[in-house]
């Protein structure tokens, strides 16, 4: 047993922690969504690929996909404009003491703006693991793929200014979304493998080529 003696200060502010977490548990919006016409095997079935079919299941867009994996990689790499971006806001603000206007321009703050975090996780039980939606006017969506269902926690916050925002009503659109996908595939079984998109990411060839040229340097400088 540990015994903690904190002062007068540190504890009006674990107070006032707990009384912000009991603030935001009263404003969630979370709705639990089992889906059970299919789970993670379904696509092999089809001769599909699992990762392609989960995307376009989340983003109902081929092109979409391809898209966004384009840029994910690009931004593993370093090439992602909010890295460079995150990086002269810092020092901006680092260094004038303010942010410049490029940095409060509505353009800017929007495109910061995620209004639908997405994440798988796994488990081999039923647990439910879910988080909040980043913005106030967004939603989170945490999905764990099962060998036959789907359950999806998804989230939002009670309090958003917008009516139309509802962690029930995204969780029945997404739901119908799964039922059009399985009925569409069903139907055109061949057409599905003919035109599977693989989210495989590579990495380009000129940063194979700069690997390679620092691999054998390296070795170079071994041998000497």
């Amino acid at each position: 047993k540990l015994e903690w003696h904190i002062d007068k200060q540190t504890e009006a502010h674990i107070q006032s922690g707990l009384e912000e977490i009991d603030k935001l548990v009263d404003d969630l919006d979370l709705y639990i969504l089992r889906f059970d016409m299919f789970g993670r095997e379904y696509p092999k079935t089809v001769n599909m690929s699992p990762d392609s079919f989960n995307e376009q299941k989340l983003k109902l867009l081929r092109e979409a996909i391809e898209h966004q994996t384009e840029h994910m990689l690009k931004t593993i790499l370093g090439h992602g404009v909010d890295n460079h971006m995150l990086g002269l806001r810092v020092t901006a603000e680092s260094v004038m003491g303010k942010l410049p206007d490029l940095f409060t321009d509505p353009v800017y703050v929007e495109c910061n703006q995620f209004r639908l975090s997405t994440s798988q996780v796994s488990t081999t039980t039923d647990a439910l693991i879910c988080y909040g939606a980043v913005v106030p006017n967004g939603y989170g969506a945490a999905y764990n793929l099962h060998t036959d269902s789907i359950v999806v926690c998804i989230s939002c916050w009670r309090d958003c200014p917008n009516p139309d925002i509802s962690a029930l009503r995204y969780g029945e659109a997404l739901r119908q979304a799964f039922e059009d996908m399985h009925e569409m595939i069903q139907a055109n079984v061949e057409l599905a493998k003919i035109n599977t998109v693989s989210t495989e990411s590579k990495i380009p060839e000129e940063n194979l080529a700069t690997t390679k040229e620092n691999g054998e340097s390296d070795s170079a400088e071994k041998q000497q």
